[in-house]
């Protein structure tokens, strides 16, 4: 036998306003351009504002602290814009296209088959073309001898007397297959130049002693060589300081320079400039592509429909006050982003002055995200969210993410790099002699946290530094 009964209870849910403006306010700026796109795409009643902002601070003329002037459309009264006079023209011959003076560079390959079809046999070049088609943007070969054969059906002998051209050709040490072979390759190159002469040692330890050489052993190398230590560090100093590792860098273009370490792009959320009257003062940097609107035919379309229900079918009604609401949190979860941030740099800049006036990181005072959330009364988690992934834009220019502002780690992190500094180049600090400085000082730092700075500041250990 079945029964119903009724039971009361109290259930949780989240408010999805709540839900979609800490989603927001978690976003950084490019994050946020792209949730801002996508909802343009999904809700008809928003539109990209298409009024003028400033080009620097992003904030419309009313708001604008930059003084720079908007551009200036003036009209003729015929409608034509003054800047063209009526009844001119620019013959072909007159125009000069400047894009067509700049000098065009030539790529790596253009460079490598320039050179090898004035020294290489006719029957080679095929292979010399796929050879250079193979090599990465630092001139290494990608691909092995074995290879070439299979994929060309070529005899192997063309296809190294194909590999030998190419590792003949300027810039020196390209087609290696490893560091070891691009170093033998300019190494050999510089034994055939009659003017400038290898260092006596640097072949030995590349042929012979390249484990030790690679892993920077001179006590190794020295006893393999029979030569004293300072013969030994001579010796991997010419190595260092003489022969390329990345012969095809010269050829990269700028935007591919650094490629395999280079960060993505940012752009700040906040600037802090000074005033006309010598005032830090805090913008919220609310780019064009953040600036939205409601669109003004679905506006009147709706109070049409608020006015008289009647006219208009059930569905359509509910999908456009579905929109407009949508519209709505979307547009306030955009505001409380904006004014939780604005309130945070505040806050921030009120603690942190003397450092945003001297910029030296020893002014510096402990800040919590704690202490910012007790003096906004917001829970400690909204702060996070709010400054999660952001960058700020100091009055030089420079642009640090929020996380520089909590904590001691930067002043930590600026004194492991001056005790560097000023350390004795023939007996450079160790980690764990930084470490013991630290702690006279008061500063209970391991040996590890500092050599996760030195690390972060793209410093060398103690023995690369003391080869310097």
């Amino acid at each position: 036998m079945q029964t119903q009964s009724q039971v009361l209870r109290t259930q949780v849910k989240a408010d999805p306003r709540l839900i979609l403006a800490n989603t927001i306010l978690h976003m950084s700026c490019t994050e946020l351009q792209e949730a801002i796109d996508l909802e343009l795409l999904e809700n008809p009643l928003l539109e990209r504002s298409e009024d003028e902002f400033c080009e620097k601070c992003g904030e419309p003329p009313a708001r604008c602290k930059c003084h720079l002037p908007l551009p200036e459309r003036r009209v003729m009264e015929d409608g034509v814009p003054d800047r063209y006079e009526s009844g001119t023209s620019v013959a072909a011959s007159d125009y000069s296209d400047p894009l067509g003076q700049i000098e065009q560079r030539p790529t790596l390959g253009e460079h490598l088959m320039w050179q090898a079809r004035a020294v290489a046999e006719t029957r080679l070049h095929k292979i010399i073309e796929f050879l250079v088609s193979c090599l990465n943007h630092s001139g290494y070969l990608t691909v092995s001898v074995e290879d070439v054969v299979r994929i060309l059906g070529v005899p192997a002998e063309d296809v190294e007397a194909a590999l030998a051209v190419v590792q003949s050709l300027d810039p020196i040490g390209v087609g290696a297959r490893d560091l070891r072979e691009c170093l033998l390759i300019q190494i050999r190159a510089l034994e055939r130049d009659e003017e400038q002469q290898p260092h006596p040692l640097a072949r030995a330890m590349i042929e012979d002693c390249w484990k030790p050489l690679s892993s920077n052993k001179i006590g190794a190398l020295a006893k393999i060589l029979q030569v004293s230590q300072e013969e030994a560090e001579e010796g991997v100093a010419w190595i260092r300081k003489t022969l390329c590792p990345h012969p095809g860098e010269n050829f990269r273009e700028p935007w591919e320079t650094d490629r395999h370490r280079s960060e993505p792009s940012i752009r700040p959320d906040v600037l802090v400039s000074y005033g006309d009257d010598g005032s830090l003062i805090v913008t919220v940097l609310d780019h064009e592509r953040t600036q939205l609107r409601l669109d003004a035919e679905y506006t009147r379309l709706l109070r049409q429909m608020q006015a008289d229900p009647g006219s208009f079918p059930e569905a359509e009604r509910k999908a456009l006050n579905e929109y407009w609401m949508r519209a709505h949190m979307f547009m306030r979860s955009l505001g409380q982003r904006k004014e939780l941030l604005l309130r945070v740099t505040e806050c921030i800049l009120e603690h942190q002055e003397a450092f945003f006036r001297s910029l030296n990181p020893h002014d510096l005072v402990p800040l919590t995200q704690t202490n910012i959330a007790a003096m906004l009364h917001v829970h400690e988690s909204t702060v996070s969210r709010t400054v999660a992934e952001k960058y700020l834009q100091m009055p030089d220019g420079d642009v640090v993410p929020f996380s520089f502002f909590f904590g001691r780690a930067t002043n930590l992190k600026q004194m492991v790099a001056e005790l560097i500094e000023a350390e004795d180049r023939r007996r450079p600090l160790s980690d764990q002699r930084i470490s013991d400085i630290l702690k006279e000082r008061g500063y209970q730092v391991a040996r590890r946290t500092v050599m996760k700075y030195r690390e972060e500041l793209n410093i060398l250990s103690t023995r690369q530094r003391a080869l310097r």
